[in-house]
Protein backbone atom coordinates (compact mmCIF):
# COMPACT_ATOMS: atom_id res chain seq x y z
CA UNK A 1 0.00 0.00 0.00
CA UNK A 2 1.47 3.45 -1.10
CA UNK A 3 0.32 6.74 0.82
CA UNK A 4 1.17 10.30 -0.01
CA UNK A 5 0.56 13.14 1.96
CA UNK A 6 1.09 16.87 1.06
CA UNK A 7 2.04 19.13 3.78
CA UNK A 8 -0.25 18.46 7.11
CA UNK A 9 -2.86 17.16 4.19
CA UNK A 10 -5.03 14.28 4.37
CA UNK A 11 -2.84 11.19 3.65
CA UNK A 12 -4.15 9.42 0.60
CA UNK A 13 -3.82 6.10 -0.78
CA UNK A 14 -3.00 5.97 -4.09
CA UNK A 15 -4.45 3.60 -6.75
CA UNK A 16 -3.01 1.63 -9.44
CA UNK A 17 -2.32 3.07 -12.79
CA UNK A 18 -4.28 4.83 -14.97
CA UNK A 19 -6.56 6.03 -12.32
CA UNK A 20 -4.62 8.66 -10.29
CA UNK A 21 -5.83 10.09 -6.69
CA UNK A 22 -5.90 13.72 -6.15
CA UNK A 23 -3.67 15.21 -3.19
CA UNK A 24 -4.97 17.84 -1.58
CA UNK A 25 -3.19 20.41 1.10
CA UNK A 26 -4.38 21.36 4.36
CA UNK A 27 -6.87 23.65 2.87
CA UNK A 28 -8.34 21.23 0.14
CA UNK A 29 -6.84 22.04 -2.50
CA UNK A 30 -5.32 19.73 -5.05
CA UNK A 31 -1.51 20.07 -5.03
CA UNK A 32 -1.56 17.23 -7.66
CA UNK A 33 -2.13 13.95 -8.43
CA UNK A 34 -0.39 9.92 -7.93
CA UNK A 35 -0.72 6.86 -9.13
CA UNK A 36 1.86 3.51 -9.19
CA UNK A 37 2.37 0.59 -11.34
CA UNK A 38 4.21 -2.28 -10.65
CA UNK A 39 6.74 -3.61 -13.31
CA UNK A 40 8.54 -7.17 -13.31
CA UNK A 41 11.31 -7.47 -11.09
CA UNK A 42 8.69 -6.14 -7.93
CA UNK A 43 9.72 -2.49 -9.36
CA UNK A 44 6.97 -0.13 -8.40
CA UNK A 45 7.01 3.41 -9.83
CA UNK A 46 5.11 5.73 -8.33
CA UNK A 47 4.35 8.95 -10.34
CA UNK A 48 3.29 12.15 -9.11
CA UNK A 49 2.05 15.20 -11.10
CA UNK A 50 2.65 18.65 -9.30
CA UNK A 51 -0.42 21.32 -9.69
CA UNK A 52 0.82 23.67 -6.68
CA UNK A 53 3.96 23.61 -4.45
CA UNK A 54 3.81 22.00 -1.37
CA UNK A 55 6.62 22.50 1.14
CA UNK A 56 6.43 18.93 2.75
CA UNK A 57 5.72 15.91 0.71
CA UNK A 58 5.53 12.58 2.98
CA UNK A 59 4.99 9.01 1.48
CA UNK A 60 4.39 5.75 3.47
CA UNK A 61 5.02 2.19 1.99
CA UNK A 62 3.18 -0.18 3.86
CA UNK A 63 3.77 -4.33 3.00
CA UNK A 64 0.51 -5.72 3.27
CA UNK A 65 1.63 -9.15 1.42
CA UNK A 66 2.03 -12.14 2.99
CA UNK A 67 5.84 -12.25 1.73
CA UNK A 68 8.36 -10.20 3.27
CA UNK A 69 9.75 -7.39 1.00
CA UNK A 70 12.31 -4.70 1.05
CA UNK A 71 12.08 -1.03 -0.57
CA UNK A 72 14.24 1.07 -1.74
CA UNK A 73 13.10 4.76 -2.90
CA UNK A 74 14.92 6.02 -6.05
CA UNK A 75 14.04 9.26 -7.53
CA UNK A 76 14.64 10.04 -11.05
CA UNK A 77 17.70 12.35 -12.48
CA UNK A 78 20.52 9.61 -13.83
CA UNK A 79 19.61 7.76 -10.43
CA UNK A 80 21.14 4.23 -10.80
CA UNK A 81 19.28 1.02 -9.96
CA UNK A 82 21.38 -0.94 -7.38
CA UNK A 83 19.60 -4.10 -5.48
CA UNK A 84 21.15 -6.48 -3.09
CA UNK A 85 20.61 -9.47 -5.20
CA UNK A 86 21.53 -7.54 -8.68
CA UNK A 87 17.67 -7.88 -9.73
CA UNK A 88 16.45 -5.65 -12.21
CA UNK A 89 20.64 -5.15 -12.92
CA UNK A 90 23.09 -3.59 -10.43
CA UNK A 91 24.34 0.06 -12.17
CA UNK A 92 21.53 -0.36 -14.35
CA UNK A 93 20.51 3.03 -15.47
CA UNK A 94 16.19 3.45 -15.39
CA UNK A 95 14.30 4.71 -18.69
CA UNK A 96 11.67 7.83 -16.79
CA UNK A 97 9.66 7.74 -19.12
CA UNK A 98 6.30 6.52 -17.27
CA UNK A 99 5.06 3.77 -16.97
CA UNK A 100 8.51 2.30 -18.42
CA UNK A 101 10.67 -0.08 -16.70
CA UNK A 102 13.69 -0.28 -18.78
CA UNK A 103 16.26 -0.24 -16.71
CA UNK A 104 19.04 -0.46 -19.07
CA UNK A 105 18.40 2.60 -21.38
CA UNK A 106 20.99 3.42 -23.93
CA UNK A 107 18.36 6.37 -25.39
CA UNK A 108 20.00 9.91 -26.59
CA UNK A 109 18.22 12.96 -27.03
CA UNK A 110 18.42 11.80 -30.96
CA UNK A 111 18.32 8.56 -30.69
CA UNK A 112 15.90 5.87 -29.10
CA UNK A 113 17.03 3.18 -26.39
CA UNK A 114 16.95 -0.23 -28.67
CA UNK A 115 15.51 -1.76 -25.32
CA UNK A 116 12.35 0.46 -24.66
CA UNK A 117 12.07 2.56 -28.01
CA UNK A 118 12.08 6.02 -25.93
CA UNK A 119 14.25 8.92 -26.46
CA UNK A 120 16.09 10.96 -23.92
CA UNK A 121 18.86 10.37 -21.29
CA UNK A 122 18.44 7.87 -18.32
CA UNK A 123 15.80 9.85 -15.31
Amino acid sequence: MIKLKADSGPSVTLTEFPNAQPIVDPDDHVVGSATWLRKEYDVYLVRISLDRPANNWQIQITNDDSTPHAFQIISLGETRIRNANGAPGSNSLYCGHFPCACTIHEGTPTMACPHCNHYGRPG
